[in-house]
């Protein structure tokens, strides 16, 4: 139990850390700049339980986690939408900042991360 515990918070630091790169960089190499207070606007894709239908679950979790350790204090809005559907809002509705969960072979404007969650069925 201990063991399994231990592993599991491991892995959540390693996780946190990545996502905490990738948005340092995002940020620091043109994310898009919001006046104080503004809703940081991120489409993505229904997979329970790396995000909910409520903008809750592991990857919300991360990138929320990521925001706050790089200072950044806006509130985020995810809109969460059907798989491929959320990176086409992205191309076409510039009231969004920033989409997640975009396969590699998928070009798409902006700063792309590593990869830092791996899909299995």
């Amino acid at each position: 139990m201990l063991e399994t515990l231990i592993k599991e918070r491991v892995f959540a630091v390693l996780l946190g850390g990545a996502a905490f790169a990738m948005f340092v960089i995002a940020l620091v190499s043109g994310f898009p700049r919001l006046k104080d207070g503004a809703s940081i606007r991120i489409a993505a894709p229904l997979l329970p339980p790396q995000m909910t239908l409520q903008g809750e679950g592991r990857e919300a979790e991360i990138i929320l986690a990521a925001f706050k350790a790089a200072g950044v204090g806006n509130p985020v809005e995810f809109h969460i939408m059907p798989f491929t559907r959320h990176w086409q809002a992205f191309l076409s509705d510039q009231r969004l900042d920033g989409v997640t969960t975009v396969p590699q072979d998928i070009q798409i404007k902006g700063i792309r991360s590593e990869t830092y969650i791996h899909y299995q069925n």
